[in-house]
């Protein structure tokens, strides 16, 4: 499970149509015992450069921006395609839904956070650095 956040749930900034649906099945997932739990942390900072508002362009329209890890890496491209989308899952805001907050409270688990920086785009064809994947060596190892 992964970016169950308000934002993507019905009356959030991006929402998914009927979104709240899968929180029954996230519940009872919750409840489980598992070996190891980990929850995606996806936020980010205001003007993120994913957002159409930090460029003043229309909202899901595409543009190329740099790659802030081709400096270190010459394999990768200068710049990626990203999709511009309204401002969303800024950070500060809570990680799972209120819907979600009592299971997820309950459970120890270890968070990958992503998105910090207000230069990194997302996009499906860029590269990470290992280190920059979010997962420290213990969870990799796990």
């Amino acid at each position: 499970m992964t970016n169950i956040r308000s934002d993507f749930l019905p009356g959030g900034a991006l929402a998914v149509p009927d979104g709240d649906a899968v929180l029954p099945a996230v519940r009872a997932l919750l409840q489980r015992e598992w070996a190891f739990v980990a929850a995606s942390q996806d936020f980010h900072p205001p003007g993120h450069v994913s957002f159409a508002s930090a460029h003043g362009r229309s909202l899901f329209s595409q543009l190329d921006v740099p790659n802030p890890f081709a400096a270190a890496d010459s394999a990768l491209p200068a710049t990626v395609r990203q999709m511009l989308w309204p401002d969303h899952c800024v950070r500060r805001a809570a990680c799972l839904s209120r819907r979600t907050a009592d299971a997820e409270s309950q459970l120890p688990c270890s968070c990958v956070c992503r998105s910090r920086a207000r230069t990194v785009p997302h996009s499906r064809r860029l590269s990470l650095p290992r280190s920059s994947r979010g997962l420290t060596r213990g969870q990799r190892e796990r």
